[in-house]
């Protein structure tokens, strides 16, 4: 015959209820973790690089910690270094409540003279430069590819070197003064 001894389901029931109690009071006084509504402000991002931020109006103080995603929890109400994306914000106060909001940082605005280029770029040298496999491994249809090969749209487009792109012939005068006039300020997203 088993010697087991029977454990009351009510037993159970009343050691999982103390747990729970115990688990929402620190130093005996009751936590209350409602009501945290994170709020915040956003700055978007050009393409390729991560300048986007969060910046976390509420809840602030030296009591919460915040992260996105799955990063490590920060002390500042600033998150920095973002591409423009979908983010879970979440914030952490000192007694462990936290609560999550979703933030998109967007992406900034091209500038002028970079949305000529990408349109030139899109009329001329698509039939190549585009697609799953495009030639040389540079889609001119993604911004990121145009802003970090603006010295080879220079070498092919604008000076033919070592032969002219498009391949039927450098575009005309005017077209190729477009491209160096973004080129010459620069070469970025915002220009």
């Amino acid at each position: 015959m088993s010697s087991k001894k029977k454990v009351c389901p009510i037993f159970i029931y009343a050691i999982i209820l103390s747990l729970l109690m115990a688990a929402c009071k620190k130093n005996n006084v009751a936590i209350n973790c409602e009501n945290i509504n994170i709020s915040f402000t956003l700055i978007g991002s050009n393409p390729c690089t991560s300048q986007g931020k969060i910046i976390i109006a509420s809840p602030i103080g030296a009591s919460w910690q915040y992260k996105v995603n799955n990063s490590v929890y920060q002390t500042s109400p600033s998150i920095e270094f973002l591409l423009p994306g979908t983010y879970i914000i979440t914030a952490k106060n000192a007694n462990g409540c936290t609560d999550t909001a979703t933030a998109v940082v967007n992406e900034t605005a091209p500038g002028p003279l970079f949305t000529i280029v990408k349109n030139l770029l899109a009329n001329n040298c698509t039939p190549c430069h585009t697609g799953t496999n495009p030639q040389a491994g540079l889609n001119w249809t993604k911004s990121c590819d145009i802003i970090n090969h603006w010295d080879r749209i220079k070498a092919r487009a604008v000076d033919g070197n070592p032969t002219p792109m498009p391949q039927a012939g450098l575009m005309p005068l005017i077209e190729r003064t477009k491209i160096m006039d973004w080129i010459n300020a620069g070469h970025l997203h915002s220009n």
